[in-house]
């Protein structure tokens, strides 16, 4: 549009920071990381932006909507659970816009976020935005993606560890493997159609062994100057509610410990599934690969049985985001199946390498 007020255009301006990376590859440590720096604030997970901006994201929306789209925004409480002050009713938020593009409206609900703790620059960390990363460049056209990697068998194991009970009952080392895969090819994928400039990728295993290094390299990335504060994120992780349960251990001083992990829990059996899934992408990473010889008969069964179950998972959760639920893990984990599909799982002791009985 020719007639933009000028707080529109600042809004054009902005450039907001996207962290994306499969789940448990230390996105919610890089969050922290970058939150420790004094010019920028990332919220928690979002989760909301396609749902409600996928289908015109570069079109005005009308008052009405507008309003009741920030209503549903409120509910997410996830997202607020960081929030200080007063949240805005919708008809004073929505009056206050210049316009009522995606982009402003977006824009002004993260400054406002940011700007509750000094922030000038703001972003977002919602690893489900792998699936939706052309969109979130249409919303947001000078946005800079950070793409966080780590070595899918200890992505795996966190998996495993972190997400347990019934409401996770797709969570396998088969399905880890596919995630891992699908979600950091999406990111590199389109990491490649924004370039240098808008792209940035990251290793964990290199983050944590190096956090100066990499951590300038990201301001370099970023346009900012390099804070040391950046390198101590579990100081800013212990302000945030976030920051506990299945991130606890972003409350503790980088270290390299869960590196590798893989090579002291992960059993045999789970690495020869592991391999058959992602070999190709952890070669083309620089991941090794080790020789683990030939799936037993009851291994090819049980790799059998996983798979079906993952095509199933996979396909619910394909059919659940062509309808326009785009947080669709929240939906599939809660279908319960008519058949055992967790009939073994394979030891965690250091030195098992048996299948057991669950």
């Amino acid at each position: 549009p020719n007639n933009e007020k000028s707080s529109y255009i600042d809004i054009l301006n902005e450039r907001p920071i996207l962290i994306v990376g499969a789940p448990r590859s230390g996105t919610t440590l890089l969050r922290y990381i970058l939150c420790s720096h004094p010019h920028i604030y990332i919220p928690p997970e979002s989760n909301f932006i396609p749902r409600f901006f996928n289908k015109q994201p570069e079109t005005q929306l009308q008052p009405l909507e507008a309003k009741r789209i920030y209503q549903e925004i409120l509910g997410y409480r996830v997202f607020f659970k960081d929030w200080h002050t007063e949240k805005l009713d919708p008809e004073t938020f929505i009056s206050n816009l210049p316009d009522l593009y995606p982009r402003t409206i977006l824009t002004a609900l993260y400054k406002m976020y940011s700007q509750q703790y000094s922030s000038e620059r703001w972003g977002d960390k919602s690893p489900i935005y792998t699936e939706h990363l052309a969109l979130l460049s249409q919303i947001f056209p000078s946005a800079q993606m950070i793409h966080i990697i780590r070595d899918g068998r200890d992505v795996a194991l966190s998996m495993l560890r972190s997400y347990r009970g019934s409401k996770f009952f797709y969570i396998d080392v088969c399905y880890a493997a596919h995630s891992w895969k699908r979600r950091v090819r999406q990111a590199r994928s389109y990491g490649k159609t924004l370039g240098i400039d808008r792209y940035h990728e990251i290793r964990y295993e290199e983050l944590v062994a190096n956090p100066t290094e990499v951590l300038s390299a990201i301001c370099n990335f970023l346009g900012e100057a390099y804070e040391p504060s950046m390198a101590e994120p579990y100081k800013e992780a212990k302000a945030h509610f976030h920051s506990k349960g299945i991130h606890a251990a972003t409350r503790q001083p980088l270290t390299t410990k869960s590196v590798g992990r893989w090579q002291r829990e992960m059993s045999e059996a789970d690495q020869r599934i592991f391999q058959a899934i992602a070999s190709d992408l952890m070669n083309e990473l620089g991941y090794q690969t080790t020789e683990l010889g030939k799936m037993s008969l009851a291994e090819k069964a049980r790799f059998a049985q996983l798979h079906a179950k993952y095509y199933m998972v996979d396909a619910s959760r394909r059919t659940l985001l062509a309808s326009g639920i785009f947080h669709p893990t929240s939906v599939i984990r809660s279908i319960k199946l008519p058949y055992p599909i967790n009939r073994y799982r394979s030891s965690n002791k250091k030195n098992g390498r048996n299948l057991e009985k669950a």
